[in-house]
C-alpha cells in the first residue's frame, strides 16, 4: 500500500512539473505586476534600470549570448525597442534586426 502511495505522489509530482513546463510564458507586463504605467503600458529607459541598474550590468548578466543584446554598437538604446509589454518576456523583438540577421544564442 506505502509502495501505491509513493509511486502516485511521484507520477503526480512529473506530471506537475511536465505542465508546468507547457504553461505559456508570461508577457513583460505580467511579470512586473502592474509597474508599467497604465497611461502608456511602457516603461521608459530610467524606469527599467531602476530596478535593472546599468546598461552595463545588464551586458554582464547577458555575456554569455552571442552577440551580447546588451553591448551594442548604438549604445545604452530604450528598452522598448526590444521589450514590448505584450509580448512574452523571454522573447524580446531583437532592434538589431531591422539591419542585422541575428539569432541569440548561447555561447
Amino acid at each position: 500500500m506505502t509502495k501505491s502511495i509513493t509511486m502516485a505522489l511521484v507520477a503526480t509530482l512529473g506530471l506537475g512539473l511536465a505542465f508546468g513546463a507547457c504553461a505559456a510564458e508570461k508577457t513583460l507586463a505580467e511579470v512586473h505586476g502592474g509597474q508599467l504605467p497604465a497611461e502608456t503600458g511602457w516603461a521608459t529607459k530610467g524606469q527599467c534600470l531602476q530596478c535593472h541598474q546599468s546598461y552595463d550590468a545588464l551586458a554582464e548578466k547577458t555575456k554569455n549570448f552571442e552577440p551580447n543584446p546588451h553591448k551594442s554598437h548604438l549604445g545604452a538604446v530604450n528598452c522598448v525597442e526590444c521589450h514590448k509589454a505584450d509580448k512574452p518576456s523571454k522573447q524580446p523583438e531583437l532592434m538589431c534586426n531591422s539591419c542585422h540577421n541575428f539569432t541569440l544564442k548561447t555561447k
